[in-house]
C-alpha cells in the first residue's frame, strides 16, 4: 500500500472583477505548489448544492511550457465556473509519508487526481466519478493541513477496480 500525504493550503479567493466582466486568480500561491507537481480543489457556490460546496478537483504539473496552476485555474474560471460565485480554491502538494520526498510525475499526481475525485465526487468534475484509475487500488491518501470539506482520508480499497 502507497500511503501519500496531501498538504493543503487554503483557501485562496478566486476575485471577480465587474468592469471586466471577468474573474482574478489569486496570486498568493505557495512557492511550493507552483514548483512541481500540486492539485487543487476549487470550492463555491452551486445552484442545487449550495455555498461553499467542493465543485472541482484538478492537478497540474510543472511544464516547461509555462502552465502552471495559476493559468490552468484561470483556464477553468474562464469556462465551466462562469455562473458560480463564491469561489476559492485550496492547493495541496502530495508527499509521499515513508521518504518524505515529494511525490511527482504525471502519472503519479493522474492516479492521486482520479482517486480524490472519486471518493468525493465534485459537482464539475466529469473523469473518474464512479472509479478511479486503476493504479489507485494499492494507494491511500491522508488529506492534512487546510483541506477545506474534503474527507480526512480516502483509499483506493474502498472502489472495485
Amino acid at each position: 500500500m502507497r500511503v501519500i500525504d496531501i498538504e493543503w493550503d487554503g483557501p485562496h479567493v478566486i476575485g471577480y472583477d465587474r468592469e471586466s466582466d471577468a474573474y482574478t486568480v489569486p496570486k498568493d500561491v505557495p512557492p511550493d505548489v507552483a514548483e512541481g507537481a500540486s492539485l487543487y480543489c476549487i470550492h463555491g457556490r452551486h445552484p442545487v448544492y449550495g455555498p461553499n460546496v467542493l465543485l472541482y478537483i484538478g492537478q497540474t504539473r510543472k511544464s516547461d511550457s509555462g502552465r502552471g496552476v495559476l493559468k490552468r485555474i484561470a483556464e477553468h474560471i474562464g469556462g465551466r465556473f462562469w455562473y458560480h460565485v463564491g469561489l476559492s480554491v485550496y492547493f495541496g502538494v502530495p508527499w509521499d509519508s515513508r521518504s518524505d520526498m515529494r511525490v511527482g510525475g504525471k502519472t503519479t499526481i493522474a492516479v492521486i487526481e482520479s482517486l480524490l475525485i472519486a471518493a468525493h465526487k465534485p459537482a464539475l468534475n466529469r473523469d473518474f466519478i464512479d472509479c478511479p484509475k486503476t493504479a489507485a487500488k494499492d494507494m491511500h491518501l491522508f488529506n492534512v493541513g487546510f483541506s477545506g470539506t474534503l474527507l480526512p482520508e480516502c483509499s483506493g480499497l474502498g472502489f472495485d477496480i
